[in-house]
């Protein structure tokens, strides 16, 4: 895990950890601070605000956190371009701006307000709530890993073969898996498609709220609750997950 947040004002509490990959740490930390100002800052979400509101107002701006960091790589990418009309001579200027624009981040974001908690998951991390007693509530249903079931048949649905895709399966970042998939023979039949959901859990009381790390499709959830406390521990996860 790269980064870990906690944040609480004006009634809105977030909770979010953000994992980058193939080096993609300065990703993770543009993602946690644009998160942050879009929650926050501009045209901020609160707590007079319905559910679908809210509901809409994270993903909007989930949104909109991606398209800005893929703003911040437009000068690499067209200088790709123009490389890319002679590639045996500028192979090791090509290979250079294939790492750059290959970094990527999962990210997991809890967010409070009231009552309701939403639960934003791109990526490999696990959240869990624990009750007062003890017992153990799991925030996200999946893992976007092609190891998980539902996510081979997603991806098997799109014409693509689960085990030629890297982890994670969905990420914010690394435009080899948007834009340029077409440039891998096995992905080419890639037809791509929005996942949206949610569910509504009630009557969770006196739990604090651990996410464990092991990513472009948006997966809310909102949970009824009425007392949270927010506490992101480091320690190994529960589940094995690589």
């Amino acid at each position: 895990m790269d980064w870990a947040i906690h944040i609480d004002e004006n009634g809105i509490a977030l909770y979010a950890m953000f994992c980058g990959f193939n080096g993609g740490t300065d990703v993770a930390k543009f993602v946690m601070n644009r998160m942050v100002y879009e929650v926050f800052k501009d045209h901020p979400i609160t707590k007079s605000m319905t559910v679908e509101e809210v509901k809409d107002a994270l993903l909007r701006k989930f949104r909109t956190v991606d398209m800005r960091y893929f703003q911040t790589i437009d000068d690499d990418l067209t200088q790709r371009l123009v490389l890319m009309d002679d590639p045996e001579t500028n192979a090791d200027d090509i290979s250079a701006l294939n790492a750059k624009i290959r970094k990527g981040t999962t990210a997991f974001v809890v967010l409070r307000a009231e009552h309701d908690l939403y639960v934003l998951n791109c990526g490999t991390s696990l959240g869990l709530a624990f009750r007062g007693d003890r017992s153990v509530v799991r925030l996200n249903t999946r893992v976007h890993d092609n190891d998980d079931p539902e996510e081979c048949e997603r991806l098997r649905n799109l014409n693509v073969n689960p085990l030629v895709v890297h982890r994670p399966t969905r990420a914010l970042g690394d435009y080899f898996r948007r834009d340029l998939f077409e440039e891998n023979k096995e992905l080419k039949k890639t037809t791509r498609k929005h996942d949206v959901a949610y569910c509504r859990v009630s009557s969770f009381h006196n739990r604090s709220l651990v996410a464990y790390t092991a990513s472009f499709h948006f997966f809310p959830v909102v949970f009824s609750c009425t007392s949270l406390t927010g506490n992101f521990n480091r320690t190994p996860p529960l589940f094995d997950i690589i």
